[in-house]
């Protein structure tokens, strides 16, 4: 019986220090443990929602605000005057200008494997990065 719960408890152990391990170094460096985003039972870990992932990182605006940086600014040329003009365009995937602001940080961003770039499925991004002509 004794060996049984130690090799349960190593085994919980080494799953632990995985999930840590594939952690985000972010997270790691602000020492976020699992429990702090999934709850302390640890027998049911599941994706978390954006609330939680916004009591950290905050509100959608704040979240815009910050990654406005995203957006590409180009010089383009007035359809209406003719002149070239300086314009924002909404390349900011947190604007949501597709969703409304109704998909979940974890459709994008993976905490324990590479997150992916939704917009990318449907959009040349690497053109709005300024890697293509």
């Amino acid at each position: 019986m004794l060996r049984l719960i130690f090799g349960a408890l190593s085994l919980f152990v080494v799953m632990a220090a995985t999930a840590l391990a594939q952690q985000k170094p972010h997270h790691n460096k602000a020492g976020i443990t699992c429990a702090m985003c999934h709850g302390a039972d640890t027998s049911q870990y599941k994706s978390v929602g954006t609330a939680t992932c916004l009591m950290c990182h905050g509100d959608r605006a704040a979240l815009i605000k910050r990654t406005e940086h995203l957006n590409k600014v180009v010089k383009e040329q007035n359809p209406v005057t003719g002149r070239i003009e300086t314009v924002k365009k909404d390349t900011n995937p947190h604007s949501g200008h597709h969703d409304r602001g109704r998909l979940d940080c974890f459709e994008c961003h993976r905490e324990h494997k590479a997150s992916i770039n939704l917009c990318a499925q449907c959009h040349d991004v690497q053109r709005w990065m300024g890697r293509v002509p």
